[in-house]
């Protein structure tokens, strides 16, 4: 599966976290096959998740990945997705790997110029 690569490499960045790393990650998943900026999965995410269908969200993830692996917003609807499912170990997971996606993309510039990582 095209997408597994990608998540060993979120994972790394994770351990050894880099702005280089982020980009290149960012990168990546552009270049994908599947990756489709325009998709509405992540509203379908949520429409699962509040209509107390938690594994439909994880799933729908799974399917597009690597399309959502840098989203915030994604990794914060399978937070809640795993939290619905009694998984806290994963649901704590996904809390963090929010946290972390957002500070990558407020560490990729300084606020004062436009740059275009994607």
């Amino acid at each position: 599966m095209e997408s597994w690569p990608l998540l060993d490499d979120l994972f790394d960045l994770m351990r050894e976290p880099s702005i280089d790393k982020f980009l290149s990650l960012r990168k990546s998943v552009v270049k994908s096959k599947k990756y489709s900026p325009y998709s509405t999965a992540i509203h379908d995410m949520l429409k699962s998740v509040n209509a107390g269908n938690a594994s439909g969200a994880v799933e729908l993830f799974e399917r597009t990945l690597p399309n959502f692996i840098v989203c915030p917003r994604a990794h914060s609807i399978l937070h809640d997705a795993f939290k619905v499912l009694n998984n806290d170990e994963v649901a704590e997971f996904e809390k963090d790997a929010t946290i972390f996606i957002l500070q990558a993309i407020m560490r990729t510039g300084n606020g004062k110029k436009n740059i275009l990582i994607w």
